[in-house]
Order: C-alpha cells, then sequence, then structure tokens
C-alpha cells in the first residue's frame, strides 16, 4: 500500500515557484506572440487573453495546473514538465 507523503508548505511553495518559473521559460522561448498562444487557449475553452499570458510570462501569477498543461502542449512542449502531483512513497 502506498501513501503520499505529508509536505510542509514552503515545499508545496517551492515547488509551485519552480513549476510557474518553467511555465514562464517556455513561453519567453516560444516563437509564438502572447496573442497567438492566448487565441489557442480561448480555443482550448481557457479564458485567458493576451495580457494574462504576459503576465504568466513575466511570472506575476501562477496559473491552474489545467492551464499550464495546456500551454506547454500549445508550443510543442512535454505537458508532464508542468504536472505536479505529491511524490508516493510505500509503506
Amino acid at each position: 500500500m502506498s501513501r503520499v507523503k505529508p509536505q510542509s508548505r514552503s515545499q508545496v511553495r517551492a515547488q509551485g515557484e519552480q513549476k510557474m518559473n518553467t511555465i514562464a521559460t517556455i513561453i519567453k522561448n516560444s516563437t509564438l506572440s502572447l496573442a497567438e498562444i492566448s487565441r489557442r487557449l480561448i480555443i482550448a475553452g481557457h479564458k485567458a487573453d493576451a495580457s494574462y499570458v504576459g503576465r504568466i510570462a513575466r511570472g506575476e501569477v501562477m496559473p491552474s495546473v489545467e492551464l499550464g498543461m495546456d500551454i506547454a502542449d500549445i508550443l510543442g512542449v512535454d505537458p508532464r514538465l508542468i504536472e505536479w502531483r505529491p511524490e508516493e512513497v510505500s509503506k
């Protein structure tokens, strides 16, 4: 039987900030404009205008896991870089 290893708030926050920085880097390194990324996210069902995508790229806001995974998918990056789950530990 496996259980989820408890994490401190600081560990969870650091993990989230690392993923946010990864998403920001992916957007910054993209050849697509913020408007084009936004257009594709809107088609995918998100409410993400170009200014919001820009705020994500600057690291001002943290997108949801689903939005981050869709950004990675749109830009041709493996979405597993964005998805994070607590480490499972065998008992």
